[in-house]
């Protein structure tokens, strides 16, 4: 697996890793065969790099930052809670709120 710069990265190259955009969004799975519609489409969203698989490399893997889930939660759980200063943390639908948007922040980082 290498990181190449868009320049770089040819018609056919197969990603090893998703490519985001800035907010976190996937635009791309690994496994993807790169045609000129991805370029035009990276070039779109702003992406300037992307992983992609090196001669003799086997199946894409994310090989991202890895954080334990319970570890990741609290963190997530940690920045959310400055959104949430000005409620009521025990009211049910602000319950229900924070955790939609926990749920939702950690599947950003899938």
């Amino acid at each position: 697996m290498q990181k190449l710069k868009l320049t770089d990265i040819k018609e056919g190259m197969v990603l090893a890793r998703k490519v985001k955009d800035q907010n976190g969004r996937a635009l791309l799975l690994p496994e993807t065969a790169l045609t000129g519609k991805h370029f035009r489409v990276f070039k779109a969203w702003g992406i300037s790099e992307a992983f992609v698989k090196s001669q003799g490399d086997g199946p894409a893997e994310e090989a991202e930052e890895t954080v334990s889930e319970p570890e990741g939660k609290q963190l997530v759980e940690k920045k959310l809670i400055e959104n949430f200063i000005h409620t009521d943390p025990r009211h049910p639908a602000i319950k229900e709120l924070f955790q939609v948007c926990v749920k939702n922040k950690l599947a950003q980082k899938n």
